[in-house]
């Protein structure tokens, strides 16, 4: 991941903020494997998020405008990424997926940053930290959720 300085912005306006390597899911809805791609993303003050073949490439493959994210999800699960993130928008969801715990917090920090101060109304816009137990929709479905210590397992029959 790297700070980029103002002659690295590729089709954006503005200089970015952070880039760096990420793994993508293909979109849910998508027909064939469903392999995650590693793709080189650019994060830029304007609030749009890009995402490229490699860090050569002169064309995204695709801006998300950050203005129109309701909801940044944090440490989901998948069976094979560790370090998962989503970036919500009502036509779609994004997952990614960082090397490490900081290099994901980093990211959600920064796009939660971008998007606050693009915000018409002034609001702050934070991460939703997902517990162990909320899974991706890319994660694997047989598998079975994790319980915690504090948490007796739940049977059909219990009621909150």
């Amino acid at each position: 991941m790297t700070f980029a300085s103002m002659g690295d912005a590729k089709t954006t306006k503005s200089p970015p903020t952070i880039s760096g390597w990420m793994q993508k899911a293909p979109p849910l809805n998508k027909r064939g494997p469903k392999v995650w791609r590693k793709r080189w993303l650019v994060l830029d003050a304007d609030a749009k998020l890009a995402y490229y073949r490699n860090d050569r490439s002169s064309k995204p493959i695709r801006v998300i405008d950050l203005t129109k994210c309701t909801r940044v999800d944090c440490g989901l699960e998948h069976k094979k990424y560790k370090y998962v993130f989503d970036v919500v928008l009502k036509s779609r969801t994004y997952f990614f997926s960082a090397r490490h715990q900081t290099e994901m917090e980093e990211w959600v920090k920064a796009i939660c940053q971008i998007r606050s101060s693009a915000s018409v109304t002034g609001e702050e816009f934070l991460p939703v930290r997902r517990p162990a137990r909320y899974r991706s929709p890319h994660s694997n479905p047989s598998s079975p959720l994790p319980q915690t210590d504090s948490e007796p397992p739940k049977t059909p029959g219990d009621r909150k």
